[in-house]
């Protein structure tokens, strides 16, 4: 067997969509099945240019849209399944349009769907006249939840038959051998980009306004990243420590040291850093989005809307935990990931190659 991934963005650019195409391709290899990644060269404001990985063709890309020059046909035809990550983008639009035309089984992965309101009259366009005319061509769609599998049924009625959900896999003993002193003092942590969806602008303002917190707050992200008003704040605020690219060395003493792990979102199409948090037994506190809410058990995690007051109330809450609570809360969300066991994932995507 053979199989073909299509990805807007891989290694260098890291994050969460790169750190999945890893994660599947591990799947491949302990399957035994030959892969190779077709992926642009669109990359985020976090690289590593170490990093680099065999079987990789990476297409020079243009505009927002990621158009692409060179996709051929030749490249779909000795594989038996094209594995596609997002719609909405040239580089993945057009790939099912060629697989589909080769009667190529076609296993399309789209993360949720678009993840900020940048270009919404195109994407709304987009969702109308060109998604269905896409799910229509695909063979299967993985779902990471059953919150985004009920999406897709009830927005593009897409029959049940196509969509199966498989979530993101965790492989607890790598973090569990980690052996790191902890740093001096408490610590909020934020690991991810400093995109729009991403409502650390909303965090940072609340934490500025609370000096009774006996934390600091860490955040993967530079002063450049900020607006006039937020680089005031920060600048200001002597507690507010930015890290900017840390290497997964670094992320990994980061998680063993923190008081606790924070995701202030819009939008998330699974959360696995809540995972990553969860391996060192650490509580969580998450935006209250309904993806967020099926994949973490309750009992783990503080749970805010996204405005002020509520972030304020549960920065005040994890503040006034005791530590045998946060322990506590911390061995709950360990306990949850025996549900993202790698040989449980393993198995899932098993069931699907065999289709």
């Amino acid at each position: 067997m053979k199989i073909l991934e299509i990805t807007r963005s891989y290694y260098p650019s890291i994050g969460g969509l790169e750190k999945f195409i890893l994660q599947r391709t591990k799947i491949y290899r302990q399957l035994n099945i030959d892969f190779h990644i077709i992926a642009s060269d669109y990359s985020s404001e976090k690289t590593d240019n170490s990093l680099k990985y065999d079987n990789v063709t990476v297409l020079k890309q243009f505009t927002k849209y990621n158009f692409v020059f060179g996709l051929k046909k030749d490249f779909f035809l000795s594989y038996d399944f094209i594995f596609i990550n997002q719609i909405g983008n040239f580089l993945s639009d057009r790939s099912i349009f060629i697989a589909s035309g080769l009667n190529k089984k076609i296993i399309l992965t789209p993360h949720l769907y678009f993840h900020t309101n940048d270009f919404s009259l195109l994407k709304s366009i987009h969702k109308k006249y060109i998604t269905p005319m896409l799910l229509k061509r695909v063979d299967k769609i993985i779902c990471f939840t059953n919150y985004e599998k009920e999406y897709w049924s009830t927005n593009f009625y897409v029959p049940a038959e196509k969509l199966v959900v498989i979530p993101h896999y965790f492989k607890q003993e790598m973090q569990k051998k980690l052996n790191f002193t902890p740093a001096p003092g408490k610590f909020l942590l934020y690991l991810g980009r400093n995109y729009k969806n991403k409502r650390i602008d909303l965090l940072i303002t609340a934490f500025t306004r609370m000096k009774q917190l006996t934390f600091d707050l860490y955040l993967t992200a530079s002063l450049r990243d900020f607006n006039p008003g937020l680089k005031r704040l920060i600048t200001k605020d002597g507690r507010i420590k930015l890290l900017d690219y840390i290497s997964e060395s670094d992320k990994h003493k980061l998680l063993s040291a923190c008081t606790a792990l924070i995701l202030p979102t819009d939008n998330e199409a699974f959360g696995s850093v809540c995972l990553e948090g969860a391996g060192f037994e650490k509580p969580l506190l998450c935006s209250n989005l309904p993806v967020l809410r099926e994949i973490n058990d309750k009992d783990g995690v503080i749970f805010f809307d996204n405005n002020l007051l509520s972030i304020k109330n549960a920065l005040e809450k994890l503040d006034s935990l005791t530590d045998q609570k946060l322990k506590t809360m911390g061995l709950i969300n360990y306990n949850n990931l025996k549900k993202y066991e790698f040989e449980k994932i393993l198995r899932m995507y098993e069931v699907i190659l065999k289709y």
